[in-house]
């Protein structure tokens, strides 16, 4: 998730600046990280050594897009919650809000 200020393709996104990059950029950003991220992710969490080097890269591909797609899917639903409430800009609140759903449709 971006922090307050985060580094992403070359751009920064900051709140305090009011710069906001399109979603197309951080879709692209996380398109170009996600095999690596993923597997650093399951790397890290994993208890046993064995398991670790057991991750195939079948795995890494459809742990990757799964979870590209549900983060592109909690995006879309932020946004459409932000629209129910008027609000110009997606917050964590409206994450908070759709969240539970997403969960159980995942």
């Amino acid at each position: 998730m971006l922090g307050p200020a985060t580094r992403c393709c070359g751009t920064f996104t900051s709140r305090a600046s009011g710069f906001h990059p399109p979603a197309a950029l951080l879709v692209t950003c996380w398109t170009a990280l996600g095999e690596e991220l993923v597997s650093r992710l399951l790397h890290v969490h994993f208890k046993d050594d064995k398991t670790k080097g057991a991750v195939s890269g079948d795995a890494l591909q459809l742990m990757a897009e799964l979870l590209k797609i549900f983060v592109v899917e909690a995006a879309v639903r932020g946004v459409r919650q932000a629209q129910a409430e008027d609000a110009i800009l997606v917050d964590v609140d409206q994450l908070e809000k759709v969240l539970p759903q997403l969960l159980l449709d995942f």
